[in-house]
């Protein structure tokens, strides 16, 4: 779970030039649903329904099975009643290589993590464990540029969302 925006961007950027490089392979349809999977939920891109379809079509692997993917996903979940619980879960480290270079990347790092979180949600909803690591990041992003009234009131909503519920994985 430590892996920044930058990974998830470049595992999806890897399975689309590995499928072009082996279109003609038998594995390539696997690759091609990968993709149309990544572009379902938002994977390092921003979620895109056309571009989904598009890769499904190549991957010759019926809709249905993205759906089936996503249940798999969404069950891969975390269930704990304490935000402090799931803060020893994760373990961030993320922020000091945004830090060393420069304001710039720890703008542009808030940026895609508020996409993704947007996009992670709408796809496996607000206490996924994905989500809720996004939250975190974002709350260390927005301590980090100063503005440490925005990610005290985004922890306290995430902490209290989480508590009013059964816990993290909750939908």
């Amino acid at each position: 779970m430590e892996a920044d925006y930058r990974v998830r961007t470049e595992i999806r950027h890897s399975l689309e030039k590995n499928y072009c490089r082996n279109q003609n392979q038998p594995f390539a349809t696997h690759i091609a649903f990968q993709v149309a999977f990544c572009y379902q939920v938002g994977f390092g891109i921003k979620s895109h329904e056309n571009k989904c379809h598009m890769w499904l079509e190549k991957s010759n692997i019926q809709s249905h099975n993205l759906k089936i993917e996503k249940e798999a996903v969404q069950l891969a979940s975390w269930r704990s009643g304490k935000m402090n619980g799931l803060r020893g879960l994760i373990q961030v480290d993320l922020i000091h290589e945004y830090r060393t270079c420069g304001l710039d990347k720890m703008r542009e790092a808030l940026k895609v993590n508020e996409r993704e979180v947007v996009d992670m949600t709408r796809e496996f909803g607000e206490l996924h464990f994905i989500p809720i690591y996004l939250y975190i990041t974002i709350g260390d992003l927005l301590d980090e540029l100063g503005e440490i009234v925005k990610s005290k009131t985004l922890r306290i909503q995430i902490r209290d969302h989480i508590q009013n519920t059964e816990g993290i994985g909750h939908q």
